[in-house]
């Protein structure tokens, strides 16, 4: 038996590796850099998009919504509406509903391009939130409706609407980019 140098750390009677294998070996362990720094890039890319789209569509669609509630709080001879009865005059499943259908013809006007498994998933769950909302809405103005209780709902609606939206609308940009 020939006597072998055995690298540090090497167990005994494993033969030793060379170094165009290792090296070989490394690279291929290793990620790619220009891989990794393109998909940090475009993440940041569909984030920054993602906020861009949450204040021109979110805010700017609720805005009217607010500064109504603030200004009747301000209000000393009128009595203070309470906010889910303020929410339920301000039409916030119509609000759910322009979101969602916006959401899903980012989602489906892709040209060229494939879905995604969870874009499919999210463009699902917002077609439900879209019959959904449009069920509701419907029925909120049916007579004998308690305004709290669809000012709640519609709330909880529009949580849901930002939230499916908002992820799809990521997932879309993500893919494109």
């Amino acid at each position: 038996m020939t006597d072998t140098a055995q690298p540090p750390g090497q167990p005994t009677g494993v033969p030793a590796a060379t170094d165009a294998a290792a090296s070989t070996a490394a690279q291929s362990a290793q990620p790619d850099d220009c891989s990794v720094d393109s998909n940090a890039a475009a993440r940041r890319a569909a984030f920054g998009k993602l906020g861009l789209w949450f204040v021109c569509a979110v805010v700017f669609a609720l805005a009217p919504t607010v500064a109504r509630y603030l200004s009747e709080q301000s209000l000393k001879n009128q009595p203070s509406t309470s906010f889910y009865e303020l929410a339920n005059n301000a039409d916030l499943y119509v609000v759910c509903i322009g979101l969602t259908a916006g959401a899903l013809g980012q989602a489906f006007m892709r040209k060229g391009r494939g879905l995604s498994p969870a874009l499919i998933a999210w463009s699902l769950f917002n077609m439900l939130v879209l019959f959904f909302t449009s069920w509701m809405a419907a029925a909120s103005d049916l007579p004998g409706v308690d305004e709290e209780i669809v000012g709640r709902n519609s709330l909880l609606f529009l949580l849901a609407t930002v939230i499916s939206t908002g992820t799809s609308t990521y997932l879309a940009e993500l893919e494109t980019s």
